[in-house]
This record gives structure tokens, sequence and C-alpha cells, in this order.
């Protein structure tokens, strides 16, 4: 049970500090406000994101109601997994509790808001976007996912290695 329950209340809390972190936001700044917090690397910049990640699909008709359904379908798939313990491994659970956090956050934004508040941007010329704390957590999680999958693969080539494997001739 504690296998099914520690990832939900982590995801739980994961959760409340994104939309903390954007309440916070939108009390004490104002809409296109800018915080440097180290000039030239790293500021507070309060904007409103109506598509995806990046911007992308803010212009496009009904792309709300898009990523809404979408994102719903991965978390119910996420939930599935976590609930049905269909998930063994660690590392791919705590992937999924962050991708589980950061997709919730932002639909959360979605649902309520109407836009996702983004709010964190590296002033990075090859890298001019604005994001927030569930962005992290579902960037965080994709890469535990892609390392997760790569041990499985050294771990399955192993396998097959010590079996005899197949011959290269």
């Amino acid at each position: 049970m504690a296998a099914i329950v520690v990832p939900l209340l982590v995801a739980g809390v994961l959760i409340a500090v994104d939309q903390l972190t954007k309440l916070l936001v939108i009390h004490t700044m104002t809409l296109g406000q800018s915080i440097v917090l180290i000039p030239g690397l790293f500021e507070l910049r309060y904007v409103h994101n109506p598509g995806a990640a990046m911007g992308l699909l803010q212009n496009v008709p009904y792309s709300r109601v898009i990523l809404i359904v979408l994102t719903v379908a991965v978390m119910i798939g996420v939930i599935y997994a976590i609930l049905t313990r269909r998930i063994r491994s660690s590392l791919a659970m705590w992937a999924a509790v962050l991708i589980l956090s950061g997709g919730v956050g932002n639909l959360i934004d979605r649902l309520f808001r109407g836009v996702v508040i983004d709010f964190m941007m590296f002033e990075f010329s090859w890298f001019p976007f604005v994001f927030n704390v569930a962005d992290v957590f579902v960037v965080v999680g994709g890469g535990l996912v892609i390392l997760y999958l790569v041990l499985e693969i050294v771990r399955d080539m192993r396998s097959r290695n010590s079996q005899g494997g197949e011959s290269h001739e």
C-alpha cells in the first residue's frame, strides 16, 4: 500500500508547491513584469501562456481544449500505472510522479485560469522561453524516463551477453 500512497502524496505536495509559486507570482507581480535576479542570466517574468511548452499551439483554434484533453488522458494513464503497480522500478515511479505533478499543475491553470502561469526565464539567446515549476517537473520526469529506458536497454544487452547471446559472424 505504501508503494502507492507515498508517490501519490509526493505528487500532491509537488502540485501544491507548483500552485503556491504561481499564486505568489500572481499576487506579487503584475502581468509582464520582470524582476532580474542574476543580470544577464535569470529573471522572474510573469506571463500568461495560452499554449503548450514554449508557447507552442498558442494560436491554434481550440488549443486549450486539445491540451486539456491530452493532459487528462496522459494523467489518467500515469495514475492507472501507479495504482495498478505496473511501474516496478523506483526510477520509473519517480519519473511518473514528476510527470503527474507537472501535468496536473499546468492542467489546474488551464482549467481554472484559462492560461498557464509562467514566470522563470533564463536569458540564453538560444532558450528565450518562460516556464514554471510544473514544467521543470515534467522535463526532469521525462529525463528520468529516458534514463530508465537507457538503463533497461543496457541491462537487457548485458543479460543477453551473459546468456551466450547471438553469434556475430
